[in-house]
């Protein structure tokens, strides 16, 4: 920064759950590393959360800090101290969160008055938040967290409804006008988002809705991807949006800090998971885990653990709640022994993976067989199944061989890209010199 230069103040808005906190918390530190002011806007509970790894980055004499917005949660029929998305433990509470976001408008607004940004940069499902900035004149950008792939695919499904076109949740269709052929059913769609017929199906249309139009809505788009990774769905998405989009991914990669820092603390700590890791061979382990948010029924749990006893690989599962809980009554962790390291803590995803970018298989699973606290009566993924699926990938066979050795080089892809000249790098300088082009 020039003497006499201005530092631009940029303020962060994540969507209260571990998915997009991290991811954002990841790019306050990037823009933070790169001359921003940044402050991170969030609930007191969630601000509790981070307020150790803001610790340490302010240490190193970065300008970065934390604005609580308040958001009381009994308000809105929700228990008290309801304010991240992991919390939740059905659909019912899922929909009064969701719906409940809107509240957090005005304090929103009361935080851009008295800090006057340069820029905001808000998650999809503060969509409102952008029209808040420009009432302002205060930039808006939107922050993608996930693929170009799966953005495309959702404002298409919203846009296209090709889902509307059959009379069944197990009839596939095609989604029109991708650059490769992709087939879903309704029984695959996340109906938190309002594909499906719920009871709350018009509310999760609205705000699905306001999310869709969010691209249209922004300054500009930042996505937590890389060139090198999805480069037909960069240019397809660039070419859709017509904005001035950068991507500056994997965020993940972006500190020297040790990254199982990030997110809620572990029950295992990060010296004995490697400990353990060390003692096995190089590409021998297979990860696995289903996020932060859903809940395995306990018939498909049983199914998972008996698929992992069989295939005999190695494993560490990352599963969500206790470790001792009532799931485990199986006496898995006993029966696999050394083999497995238990450590506590959807289909749009799975057609990237697999028909994208070629590094995966398909398990079976035809409908989404996870939910928020409760059982859905769907379709349970048999032990033969994942058994075979893993050994496809895990085995000693040419296709194993070739899924690792793409696995490998996009991992390569990826590290090189936030290096220093590397494609990200260079995308979050360009996005830099934006912001601090910006005429406040």
């Amino acid at each position: 920064m020039a003497p006499g230069d201005r530092q631009r103040h940029v303020i962060i808005f994540p969507f209260m759950g571990a998915g997009h906190m991290i991811p954002f918390v990841d790019l306050a530190m990037l823009l933070s590393q790169r001359g921003l002011a940044v402050t991170i806007a969030t609930t007191p509970l969630n601000v509790a959360r981070i307020e150790s790894t803001i610790a340490h980055v302010k240490a190193s004499g970065l300008k970065i800090q934390t604005a609580q917005l308040r958001f009381p949660s009994k308000d809105y029929g929700l228990p008290e101290n309801c304010e991240n998305f992991e919390v939740l433990t059905n659909h019912e509470m899922a929909v009064k969160f969701l719906v409940s976001l809107k509240n957090l408008k005005a304090p929103f607004e009361r935080l851009l008055q008295e800090s006057s940004p340069d820029c905001v940069v808000v998650d999809g499902f503060f969509y409102w938040a952008l029209k808040v900035a420009r009432e302002r004149k205060i930039p808006g950008i939107v922050f993608t967290i996930t693929s170009c792939f799966s953005r495309v695919l959702l404002v298409h499904l919203h846009n296209l409804r090709p889902q509307e076109r059959v009379t069944s949740d197990s009839e596939p269709f095609l989604v029109p006008g991708l650059p490769d052929k992709i087939e879903l059913t309704k029984a695959q769609l996340p109906d938190s988002l309002g594909f499906r017929n719920t009871s709350h199906q018009s509310e999760m249309m609205e705000m699905l809705e306001g999310m869709a139009a969010a691209d249209d809505e922004s300054d500009g788009i930042v996505v937590n991807s890389f060139d090198e990774l999805e480069p037909t769905y960069l240019q397809f998405y660039r070419d859709h949006v017509r904005k001035p989009l950068w991507t500056i991914g994997p965020v993940c990669l972006c500190h020297s800090r040790q990254r199982s820092q990030r997110g809620k603390e572990s029950a295992i700590n990060e010296a004995e998971c490697l400990q353990w890791l060390d003692s096995r061979k190089e590409r021998s382990v297979l990860y696995v885990s289903f996020g932060s948010i859903y809940n395995l029924s306990e018939a498909q749990l049983l199914e998972i653990e008996m698929g992992l006893k069989n295939s005999g690989v190695f494993f560490i599962w990352v599963i969500k709640g206790p470790a001792d809980d009532d799931k485990f009554a199986h006496g898995f962790r006993k029966e696999v022994g050394e083999a497995g390291l238990i450590i506590r803590e959807q289909h749009l995803n799975e057609k990237l993976v697999i028909q994208v970018l070629g590094t995966g298989v398909k398990v079976g699973s035809a409908v989404i067989s996870m939910a928020l606290g409760e059982e859905n009566q769907v379709e349970v993924v048999k032990r033969e199944c994942i058994e075979k699926a893993i050994r496809r990938v895990m085995g000693d066979g040419q296709e194993a061989a070739e899924l690792g050795e793409r696995a490998r080089r996009l991992g390569e892809s990826a590290r090189k890209a936030m290096g220093e000249g590397g494609s990200s790098y260079l995308n979050l300088s360009r996005f830099v010199e934006t912001v601090n082009g910006y005429d406040r």
